[in-house]
Order: structure tokens, then C-alpha cells, then sequence
């Protein structure tokens, strides 16, 4: 009969991988305490200066903007300029052929192929600042379009700089809850026993995440709506250059994209404010969720 005794190897016994040691040696251990401290004391900088200081610079923006014109948040910049529909045209700039000709016949309409739905708009569109009634382009106007709105340009950059300066705020704030998060057994005890500490540290991190999100969102507000609405509106009025509601569609994009920059910014100030008051009044469980300080203040969420 065949053996089924287990056969035993009689070279050498197969080595066994214990998972148990892992941490005890190598340098993970070294490399989280390292960056757990690096993390600690950008955070304690940022919560001390840096966060109160951009919080007064955005208001500041804003309190700054209601008398200065030349800031791209002043509310005049609304009622004047490119944001009136009135001023907002089809523009063409000067075409020469290669000979060094125009391309107007001799009674001031554009030369046009038979066949061909190129624009056929009067030759003063080249020397007026945007097309007059009697030069309306007949066909498609390719060669056309409606200038940029500078203000809404330098708004749009203003946004992108100070979104990206709270973003690398609320990157660094959540490198460093995290990595004060106690163990899954401590943190299981803590909540049973009716000690808190670490919902409060949730709590937090909430905050912060949504600082996270406002920030992120001021930073591509308007790269993913404004810019991408405006040229639509932009190519769609130089195919049906004789619609005249697009420049009153371009005028309101614009008006509503500058007044919800300030909304955005407001928004900004309110939850920065928010996350730096929680974290305040609850420090000694955010910091110390296990309670190893004061245990009467640290068992309140403010």
C-alpha cells in the first residue's frame, strides 16, 4: 500500500518568513517619525502665523478692492468696460496676401471664392474698434473675434495664486492629523469608553478637508467654466456673426464669472475661519486624542 506519511527533507527544513519583525528593523520606523516631525512643525507654523496671516490678506483683498480701482475685485469694473454689451464687438485684424495686397475688392467688400463662406464683412472693420451695423459680416467670420476681458483676466489669475497658497495650507495640515491618528485598538478603546478624542480628531480632519475643497475650487474656478463657456459663446457668435444676443451672452459670462470670484473668496475667508476656531477650542483632543492632559476641557467638543 502507498505511504501517506508526510515525507520529510532531509537536506534542510524550508525556512519560514516571519511577518512579526517587520517593523522592529529597516528605516520605516525612522522615515514616519522623521516626517512625522517635519509635519508637526509645519503645521504648529502654519496654525500659529501662516493661516491667520492668509486669512487677513484675502479680507484684506477684499476690504482694499471697494474703493481701488485698479484692482481686478473692485464692483465699478461691472458697470464699465468690456462687461457692458455695448462694448463688446467682433474684431478683425488687418489681412494682407503675400504680395503684399489686401483682399478688398475696389467697392470695400472682401473678396470672397465662389462657393466659399468666408467672411464677407466690410474693409473699415479693420480700422474701426469692432464691427458697426453697415459692416455686419454676411457669411461666417473666422477671421473675427470678440477681444478677452482684461479685468476677468487678472481676476482669474488672482484666484489661481491665492487658491494654490491655501491648497499647500491644507495639504500640510492634513499630512499631520493623519499622522496623529492613534492605533485602531487605542482609538477603538478611546470611543467605547465614552472618551471621544478621537471623533473630535474626524472632526477636524473634516474641516480641513473641506478648507481642502474651497481652496482647490477657488483655484479652478472659472479654468473649467468660464474659459470653456467664452469660447464657446466666442466661436459660436463668429459662425452667426449677425445674432446680436451673443454680445450680451458674453457680456453677462463675464459680469457673473467677476461677481462669483467674490463669492468664492468670501467663502474662503468664512470656512478658514471655521476650521481655525474648531481646531482652536478643541486642541487638547485634537492634538492629544488619548487624554493625557486636561481631562475636563478635552471630553467638550466647542
Amino acid at each position: 500500500m502507498p505511504s501517506f506519511a508526510k515525507k520529510t527533507d532531509s537536506k534542510s527544513e524550508i525556512e519560514q518568513v516571519r511577518m512579526a519583525d517587520t517593523f522592529e528593523s529597516g528605516s520605516a520606523g525612522e522615515v514616519l517619525e522623521s516626517l512625522k516631525q517635519e509635519a508637526r512643525g509645519r503645521a504648529k507654523a502654519i496654525l500659529q502665523n501662516e493661516l491667520p496671516e492668509f486669512i487677513r490678506h484675502i479680507s484684506d483683498l477684499l476690504k482694499q478692492a471697494e474703493d481701488d480701482e485698479a484692482s481686478p475685485l473692485w464692483k465699478g469694473h461691472l458697470e464699465s468696460g468690456a462687461f457692458k454689451e455695448k462694448n463688446v464687438h467682433l474684431t478683425a485684424p488687418p489681412r494682407v496676401a503675400q504680395d503684399g495686397q489686401d483682399h478688398f475688392s475696389s467697392n470695400g467688400i472682401q473678396q470672397q471664392q465662389e462657393g466659399s463662406d468666408a467672411c464677407t464683412c466690410a474693409s473699415n472693420c479693420n480700422k474701426s474698434p469692432g464691427l458697426k451695423e453697415s459692416s455686419i459680416p454676411l457669411g461666417r467670420c473666422w477671421q473675427h473675434s470678440p477681444p478677452s476681458n482684461a479685468v476677468c483676466n487678472r481676476l482669474m489669475d488672482l484666484l489661481q495664486g491665492e487658491g494654490q497658497k491655501g491648497l499647500a495650507l491644507a495639504l500640510v495640515l492634513q499630512r499631520w492629523l493623519r499622522l496623529e491618528v492613534p492605533t485602531i485598538e487605542d482609538a477603538f478603546v478611546l470611543t467605547a469608553g465614552g472618551n471621544f478624542g478621537v471623533g473630535v480628531q474626524s472632526q477636524a480632519m473634516a474641516h480641513i478637508k473641506q478648507f481642502w475643497s474651497t481652496t482647490n475650487n477657488i483655484r479652478r474656478y472659472g479654468e473649467d467654466n468660464y474659459y470653456p463657456s467664452r469660447a464657446k459663446l466666442e466661436t459660436t457668435w463668429c459662425e452667426y456673426p449677425n445674432i446680436e444676443n451673443f454680445a450680451a451672452a458674453i457680456a453677462t459670462l463675464d459680469r457673473n464669472f467677476a461677481a462669483g470670484a467674490r463669492i468664492e473668496l468670501e467663502t474662503l475667508i468664512s470656512q478658514s475661519l471655521y476650521m481655525l476656531n474648531v481646531l482652536q477650542n478643541n486642541w487638547a483632543k485634537v492634538h492629544d486624542p488619548k487624554n493625557k492632559g486636561d481631562n475636563e476641557k478635552a471630553n467638550v467638543l466647542y
